[in-house]
């Protein structure tokens, strides 16, 4: 049963890790407001350096990784436990390793982009300001960043 379980879980945990994520809006230190997503950590940003790059940090990454296949895992042994599920089709399977397959791939030529910057664990302290969660075909929502801070923002004065 844990191979018919494992079959399942794998895929299914790279389907929701890349279609369902936490958008964290932060400020992190010495750095301009930024987007971070990731659940329950956030592990990718875009870069400060250049545009069209991204920071991934792989610790964070792979503890969220690590959850959503714990969480998968549990619930399809539970089920299959629980509901006496002997054989899962191959109608199921199947097409959930292609997608997954097709996630992952893209999700490598992604970050294999020289812009990108990895970094083993996120070095720098940040103060988050708004969350929320989406699907990763959604668009982030606009952040003000006076909205949270309107003591910093500068009146204009009439010339």
């Amino acid at each position: 049963m844990k191979k018919k379980v494992w079959k399942l879980a794998l895929p299914l945990s790279i389907i929701l890790i890349f279609s369902f994520t936490k958008w964290w809006y932060t400020l992190p230190e010495d750095a301009p407001d930024t987007v971070f997503t990731g659940f329950p950590l956030p592990f990718v940003c875009n870069g400060w350096h250049t545009s069209m790059s991204l920071q991934i940090f792989v610790m964070e990454f792979l503890i969220d990784w690590l959850v959503y296949f714990a969480a998968t895992y549990l619930l399809i042994w539970l089920i299959m436990r629980y509901l006496h599920i002997n054989k899962i089709p191959k109608l199921i399977i199947i097409p959930m390793i292609l997608i997954a397959m097709l996630i992952a791939i893209f999700s490598i030529w992604v970050a294999a982009f020289t812009e990108n910057l990895f970094y083993v664990k996120r070095n720098f302290k940040m103060e988050v300001i708004a969350t929320g969660y989406m699907f990763i075909w959604q668009q982030n929502p606009e952040h003000d960043y006076y909205k949270f801070h309107p003591e910093r923002k500068v009146e204009k004065t009439p010339n």
